[in-house]
């Protein structure tokens, strides 16, 4: 169902403040390692009025939070009941009231919303709010990249710890992961929030990892190309981040898998 491919590395946002650190190494490429919750005069508001923080991180500016839409920009329904294009999402744990929480968790064909077969430019709108786009593998490698680089004051933290929302992580014993001592967790105000993930298989739905991982969708297709139609692959790419993990994975899983989805600006 989903397997990890390479370490690659993540991040997160909490509240209205400016946070600045210093760079690992090489400061002339990486710059000042600057992580940006954005004032509430730059909230998103998607098409069903829900109200999301922004973060800055880096060069690039993310929704600060899970995206918990079931509408596309255009008005349009994601429909559960599709047969055609299948495109699905369900409540985190399978329970409605955690979606303020937690989000909603979208299977790539909703995520994406493109035709199989269909070949698109890198930028992908998908279900996010109009001014925003599904971050591509790509956008969630530079992302991570600019994390792992990074260190907070003296003590250097992991990418995972970095980008993990800091209370409702399962405990962990392994130093340096999001579960253990989550008081010094999401340094980067990127926020993950661990909201697991589910699959669907026969019309059956089976959830996972609630309160103990963070799994994204991207945009890319296993084995992407330019040019390639590769959208048939039943595989697409994504990032997790566990309780128990040093690092932000890259991952590959199959399209049914329904994921959180953040959003990364135009």
């Amino acid at each position: 169902m989903m397997k990890r491919v390479f370490p690659v590395y993540g991040l997160f946002v909490l509240t209205c403040l400016f946070l600045a650190v210093s760079c690992n190494r090489n400061t002339e490429t990486c710059g000042p390692c600057k992580f940006e919750l954005l004032d509430s005069t730059q909230f998103v508001i998607d098409v069903e009025g829900n109200i999301y923080s922004v973060v800055k991180i880096g060069k690039q500016t993310w929704l600060g939070e899970n995206l918990r839409t079931r509408h596309y920009a255009d008005g349009s329904p994601i429909d559960n009941t599709d047969t055609v294009f299948k495109e699905r999402y369900y409540f985190p744990a399978g329970n409605v009231d955690s979606v303020k929480m937690y989000g909603v968790l979208y299977n790539w064909a909703a995520a994406r919303h493109a035709k199989d077969g269909e070949v698109h430019a890198n930028r992908v709108q998908g279900i996010c709010p109009t001014g925003f786009h599904l971050p591509s593998d790509e956008e969630w490698h530079e992302l991570v990249d600019f994390v792992t680089n990074c260190t907070s004051g003296k003590k250097k933290f992991s990418p995972a710890k970095m980008l993990a929302v800091d209370s409702l992580w399962k405990e962990s014993v392994v130093p340096n992961t999001p579960g253990m001592g989550m008081d010094s967790n999401n340094t980067s105000l990127f926020g993950a929030v661990p909201t697991g993930h589910c699959y669907e298989d026969n019309e059956v739905v089976r959830f996972y990892s609630f309160h103990s991982g963070a799994n994204f969708w991207s945009s890319t297709p296993y084995g992407f190309k330019e040019g390639d139609d590769t959208l048939m692959n039943p595989n697409a790419y994504g990032r997790y981040i566990g309780y128990n993990d040093v690092l932000a994975n890259k991952i590959v899983s199959n399209k049914k898998a329904c994921f959180s989805v953040r959003c990364v600006k135009d």
